[in-house]
């Protein structure tokens, strides 16, 4: 799902490779938020990604902040 980020980008680490496509299921983590970019081709011509995703305490933080807010009815 493509949804609009409610973080600061520069929360942003990149992950440490580059991944293809069908590798993201071995990659990605529910509960964190991630931004996933171009990075070229691979030499048998498949492309490759890079991952960039916000630190696990981060994302706990921001859901811990978000359930806060919802029972404070903010």
């Amino acid at each position: 799902m493509i949804t609009t980020p409610d973080y600061v980008p520069e929360d942003l680490k990149r992950l440490p490779g580059l991944y293809r496509r069908w590798e993201l299921n071995e990659v990605l983590q529910p509960d964190r938020n991630y931004q996933i970019e171009d990075a070229g081709t691979h030499a048998d011509g498949t492309p490759l990604l890079a991952v960039y995703a916000t630190p696990i305490a981060t994302d706990r933080t921001q859901q811990f902040q978000r359930e806060t807010d919802s029972e404070s009815g903010e």
